[in-house]
């Protein structure tokens, strides 16, 4: 059959054979040691995968073998697998196979059994067509690979709609995988020779019975080959390219073509030049005479070429390449070195390497030996050792040597018999290697020689003798596999191992290790008893062991001298166990919605253990009140409504708590709490009154001004931001707008004595980007005004000014409390001192004498003029005119006065300007408002005095006019790039100043005297 066709069984189980085996027990056979083989297509396997699990209706008890046969030829069959069961009862019984003894099958592959006692599986004589059933008597116990051969069985010729209480469930098998999981990395030096694996690994499947078959998918790459076989990755050739990385992609399948594709990526990193050998250390005997190698240079950069040389001058050494098939270099002692102990003893050699990129350079000392033969100095060879306190690595022996001429002795050792627990160290110690207590020997000749290099001394033997061997014990019990169901109890007793001890008096101690780390966990040993325990505070949990759960405990005896370690095999047994949410709480939000609108689904992550043996897990729902308005996926959880669901309507809520349920196959379940959260939806645009606005705006008001609100209004609650928006306005040249909808101006320059129409366009937004626009026309008419080059514009009075008002009010208004409060209380003093007892003591004062008020002139001060009666003030004097220059002769034509210039008043002192006056324009945003803001502002008035004002004309020169009043008006205006023009006006104003009178000074003086 074609690979490619084979179709894999799905994951949920397949049957083959009767679906209910329970509707077929009416008749069972009555022979032993028959079997059954059934080529219907019934109880033909149509897909590949596992056999999962195995159903029949048992008519007496004892063990059934399931089978799988597999046609080979018109009547033989091959045994692909079998599966023992005893059902214990006459029952229909469901035995789920454990995943160790699964059958792989395959299309084409039919069921049986057999019985090696009475038969047991019922059947019905019901069927309106022949089953085809091939029954074999004395057929055996048969194993897997048993070729069985049907040819002198026919189908049964009586009976043969025989319909047997039996049935196999096939499902899906394990894919394979690579023990590097999907993707890996692997680093693999330069220089790496061509043929060597850089890259080995495994591959499993826990399917046993699967053959596996591994390709190489592709490869960006022909440095590197894909070996199948031996699961490796290898070189075809030496010096790969480095600084580089190279990708190979393989995959692997089992016979029911379930694939697993891992990516291996190959880097090739460079390789530095050095010399790795270096620095070392040689030597050289006095007497040498011929050419010598002393030392093979080795260097890390073959790959790319490099050369060695000596740098050190005037030695008996020399470096060069080895030969020219080899590109290697040594060091040398050169031909007729003539070598002198005396004279020099060592070498210091300086080596260099390069590759024409990098140099590396190291040392080489080299020590001329002088030709003196060592000695051996001991005089006592008998050593006794105690096996019982005798240890590893104790020292039983040194060996003294004497060597005058070179420290540089080598020892080596030999036995008698051989396989001696000894050995001698390069100090000359001769140390145990080994414990003596299981040793037979009771004694061994151990020979001792050394050399220099050059002679050697010896052998001198070591004559060794152990007593107190030990007698070994021995583990005699241990059976072969244990099995231990899960969720066993805490320190229930699995098996007790028994030891055996010629040496009746030794204790024996009990230990236990593992082969898989995690059994540990859940195992102990009792050291004196031997028995094995389940773990006191860890559970044995099947569904998170590892795959297979089983593992080997060597059960280790020890008498404190040796020891004996025997394993066994413990197998975990599979219980069911209840699905569990891994919190309690859950919450989901959206916004309201239409019928079938589903939440996003929570995270449930659900753990059941049991998942992996097809667990099927199932959702439902409790909303108490409000089920009604929900549903629920069944199989992933996904809460949706059930019905159009809004927030408007009054009676939904916002928020509701609900119980999800998740029942696994068994009926076992567990519940968890999801708060559903429901959101408005920004369901309407914002939306105006009037389909359109208009209003008029004088060209002369100031920036700033709010000059109209126009509000829109939106359907959506403002409570969840949605009834929420913003205003914005296009053009926003001349006119702007605030976010409360006022509109106010931005810039009405150049337009004061223009009539203009602004069409605007002003747009609402609300926070879900839902907007509507309403025209809005603003009309400025045009504002006429007359000036003239001589100012006659009224100052304000004191009385017109608000900023003077300000704090002359409140001053009044405390002046008038202070003074009531001052004549109340003189009041009050001057009542009370007209003798009136006991308020007061200014009566009992004694009257005493007092003088008459006397007049005293003070003296006059030296700048006064002689004492004489107040003169009046004389009038001012009139301040002489300064002169000015002459007016032009042509009179400029009257011009529009800006409202700006209406409102300077020129009485401020802050507007009076040096000889040379310097712009000043705090007064545009200073100048006061006029009385109505809808009319032109009244005219000002010059006081008397001398006023200058400068009008700068808009060609930058400046505009003199001069008043009756001794006053000018400078105006400048000046025009910017984009079209506004500002203007900048100065008033001079020169009083004359009036000299007051000097005042003659006098006072009054009261004197009393007792």
């Amino acid at each position: 059959m074609n690979c490619c066709s084979i179709s894999a069984c799905g994951s949920s189980g397949t049957t083959v054979g009767e679906s209910d085996p329970n509707s077929f027990k009416d008749y069972v056979g009555s022979q032993s040691n028959v079997g059954y083989l059934v080529e219907d297509p019934d109880y033909q396997v149509g897909c590949c995968g596992i056999v999962n699990k195995w159903e029949f209706y048992a008519k007496r008890t004892g063990n059934l073998d399931c089978q799988i046969w597999r046609k080979t030829s018109a009547n033989q069959y091959t045994l692909v697998g079998k599966n023992r069961i005893n059902p214990g009862s006459v029952r229909e019984y469901l035995y789920t196979v454990p995943p160790a003894d699964t059958i792989s099958v395959k299309p084409g592959d039919y069921i049986g059994w057999y019985t090696s006692t009475t038969e047991m599986v019922s059947y019905n004589i019901l069927s309106s067509y022949p089953i085809l059933n091939r029954r074999k008597t004395s057929l055996g116990d048969k194993n897997t690979g048993d070729i069985v051969d049907w040819s002198n069985v026919n189908p049964q010729s009586t009976g043969s709609n025989r319909q047997y209480a039996i049935r196999a469930i096939v499902k899906r098998g394990n894919t394979p995988q690579f023990s590097f999981g999907t993707s890996t990395t692997v680093t693999v030096p330069e220089s790496t020779t061509s043929g060597a694996a850089v890259y080995v690994f495994t591959v499993t499947d826990s399917d046993s019975q699967d053959t596996l078959t591994m390709e190489l998918v592709s490869t960006d790459n022909s440095f590197f080959s894909l070996d199948v076989t031996n699961k490796q990755i290898v070189t075809t050739q030496a010096d790969i390219p480095d600084q580089a990385a190279y990708v190979m992609k393989v995959k692997v399948y089992d016979d029911c073509r379930l694939t697993q594709t891992g990516t291996v990526t190959l880097t090739v990193p460079n390789t530095a030049l050095t010399i790795d050998n270096l620095p070392s250390t040689g030597s050289v005997d006095e007497e040498e005479t011929s050419e010598r190698k002393l030392l093979d240079l080795t260097v890390t950069e073959p790959n790319d070429g490099y050369t060695c040389t000596l740098t050190t001058s005037s030695v008996p050494f020399i470096v060069k390449q080895v030969n020219t098939a080899n590109p290697t270099y040594g060091v040398y002692l050169i031909d007729w070195p003539q070598l002198n102990y005396n004279t020099r003893s060592s070498y210091s050699l300086s080596i260099q390497c390069e590759d024409g990129l990098a140099t590396a350079s190291g040392t080489y000392t080299v020590t001329v030996n002088k030709n003196n033969n060592p000695t051996i100095d001991n005089t006592n060879w008998i050593v006794s050792l105690d096996a019982l306190t005798a240890k590893t690595s104790d020292v039983i022996f040194t060996v003294s040597t004497t060597d005058a001429d070179s420290p540089q002795v080598t020892y080596s050792i030999s036995c008698t018999p051989t396989g001696c627990p000894f050995d001698i160290l390069n100090s000359g110690k001769v140390v145990l290697t080994d414990r003596l207590l299981r040793h037979s020997r009771a004694g061994y000749n151990v020979d001792v020689t050394i050399s220099d290099g050059r002679n050697t001394v010896g052998p001198r033997t070591i004559d060794v003798t152990i007593s107190n061997i030990n007698d070994d014990p021995v583990l005699s019990n241990l059976p072969t596999s244990v099995n231990v169901l899960e969720n066993s109890a805490l320190g229930t007793s699995v098996f007790q191992a028994s030891a055996t001890d010629t040496d009746s008096s030794d204790p024996k101690v009990f230990r236990a290790s593992f082969n898989k780390d995690w059994a540990d966990k859940y195992f102990r040993v009792d050291s004196s008893t031997g028995i094995v325990y389940t773990s006191s505070s860890n559970n044995i949990d099947y569904d998170i062991l590892p795959n297979p759960p089983s593992f080997l405990i060597y059960i280790t005896v020890t008498d404190g001298k040796w020891y004996d370690t025997e394993h066994l095999s413990i197998q975990i047994q599979n219980v069911n166990e209840a699905p569990v949410f891994s919190q309690s709480h859950y919450s989901t939000s959206r916004t309201e919605g239409s019928d079938g609108s589903a939440f996003p689904t929570p995270r449930y992550n659900v753990l059941d253990p049991d998942s992996g043996s097809g667990d099927t897990k199932t959702y439902s729902l409790d909303c108490g009140n409000d089920t009604y308005r929900f549903s629920i996926a069944s199989g992933t959880g996904t809460i949706s409504f059930k019905g159009d669901y809004t927030l408007d309507d009054g009676t939904s809520p916002e928020e509701v708590n609900c119980t999800v349920i998740v029942t696994d196959t068994a009926g076992l379940s567990d519940t968890c709490d999801v708060t559903l959260h429901i959101r408005h939806n920004n369901d309407f645009s914002p939306s105006f009154p009037y389909s359109s606005y208009a209003f008029t705006v004088q060209s002369y008001e100031i920036v700033g001004k709010i000059v109209q609100t126009i509000q829109a209004v939106d359907q959506d609650l403002s409570s969840h931001n949605h009834g929420k928006y913003s205003y914005s306005l296009s053009p926003s040249t001349r006119f702007d707008v605030l976010q409360n909808g006022s509109i106010y101006i931005k810039d009405l320059s150049g337009l004061y004595n223009t009539a203009a129409t602004i069409t605007l366009t002003l747009t609402a937004t609300d926070l879900a980007s839902r907007s509507t626009s309403v025209p809005v026309v603003i009309t400025i008419p045009k504002y006429f005004t007359t000036d003239s080059p001589y100012s006659t514009d009224r100052p304000y009075s004191f009385l017109e000014k608000s900023t003077d008002m300000a704090w002359f009010v409140p001053a009044m208004v405390g002046s008038f409390f202070f003074v009531t409060f001052l004549g109340f209380s003189c009041y009050l003093c001057s009542v009370d001192c007209k003798c009136r007892k006991p308020r007061c003591d200014c009566c009992k004062r004694k009257k005493v004498w007092r003088p008459k008020p006397v007049q005293v002139v003070l003296p006059k001060p030296r700048e006064l003029p002689a004492e004489r009666p107040k003169p009046k003030e004389p009038p001012p004097k009139p301040k002489p005119v300064k002169e000015k220059p002459a007016p032009k002769p042509e009179v400029p034509p009257p011009r529009v006065r800006s409202p700006v210039e209406e409102r300077i008043d020129v009485t401020s002192p802050i507007y009076r300007v040096s000889p040379h006056p310097k712009p000043n324009r705090d007064f545009e945003t200073k100048a006061p408002a006029p009385a109505n803001q809808f009319s032109p502002p009244p005219p000002y008035f010059s006081r008397q005095g001398t006023i200058t004002a400068e009008v700068h004309n808009s060609d930058r020169g400046w505009t003199n006019y001069s008043s009756d009043d001794h006053s000018t008006y400078r105006s400048n205006q000046i025009h910017h790039r984009d079209g506004v023009s500002e203007d900048h006006h100065f008033v001079e104003i020169e009083e004359e100043k009036i000299q007051k009178p000097k005042k003659t000074y006098e006072f009054w003086t009261d004197m009393t005297y007792n």
